[in-house]
């Protein structure tokens, strides 16, 4: 685990999923072959799934679990997942610059991420993190951030938001008990 500290008092975290190998084919799979949502933000430039891609896939879920899991062993708060969503990037697609406030906590996994991927870049800080398949950024939500248009095909992320459980997520979702 790698923490970063952002010049507006903020923290990121870097982790590396140690189950990736594992996990990261189907996933892969999984995003190419889902629909693109209609409803997604206005921000994302590229196809993105529907919300609440956890509820519909098992693997996703344990992999929200595993990251939920290794914020809380450095920041024990209680938190909850009611919103994750995949992005697929492939050349010229972004996602302009946006933050997830008012969730507590944001999170970028990386699926894939071939030659050409964009950084995920916090441009408040001037901080790029490169994007590499297994890596996973935690970082606070009020962070504003984007992805500047990509030089690949197939660049594969699934991101979510974690909230207080008597919140309302950014896109507005609650945790329904």
């Amino acid at each position: 685990m790698k923490k970063h500290y952002i010049p507006e008092n903020l923290y990121m975290y870097e982790y590396l999923c140690p189950f990736a190998e594992d996990i990261n084919p189907h996933l892969l799979e999984l995003l190419l072959n889902e629909k693109d949502f209609k409803d997604k933000p206005g921000n994302i430039k590229a196809k993105s799934t529907a919300w609440e891609l956890d509820k519909r896939h098992e693997i996703v879920s344990r992999l929200v679990e595993w990251i939920h899991n290794s914020y809380n062993q450095i920041e024990p708060i209680p938190l909850v997942c009611p919103e994750v969503w995949g992005v697929v990037y492939n050349e010229g697609d972004l996602t302009e610059c946006h933050s997830h406030w008012p969730s507590i906590m944001s999170f970028t996994y990386y699926v894939n991420a071939p030659e050409g991927s964009s950084p995920l870049v916090f441009p408040g800080s001037g901080t790029e993190i490169k994007a590499e398949a297994g890596k996973v950024i935690v970082f606070e939500s009020r962070l504003r951030h984007e992805v500047p248009p990509n030089k690949c095909k197939n660049r594969c992320v699934i991101a979510g938001n974690f909230i207080n459980p008597e919140a309302i997520a950014t896109y507005g979702h609650r945790l329904v008990a």
